[in-house]
């Protein structure tokens, strides 16, 4: 390859690296979702069927604050 054809592709391998990280910076910005959560729920909804949920939300949010309020009233 020529002088200028490394040249060339050196750049374009920049440029692409470039716009890979651009895409990658900008998902992450959509995906950013934060705050938080309150719920309420009854003291026998903890148990087994509840507890996986909060679990798998907090995987899938792990920047929203989950607070959850047990009480029979």
């Amino acid at each position: 390859m020529t002088q200028a054809g490394n040249l060339f592709l050196e750049h374009c391998v920049k440029m692409i690296r470039h716009l890979q990280n651009t895409q990658d910076a900008l998902a992450e910005l959509r995906n950013d979702q934060r705050g938080r959560l309150v719920i309420g729920v009854l003291p026998s909804d903890l148990d087994y069927r509840l507890t996986p949920l909060l679990v798998n939300f907090h995987t899938r949010f792990p920047k929203v604050q989950l607070k959850v309020i047990s009480s029979i009233y």
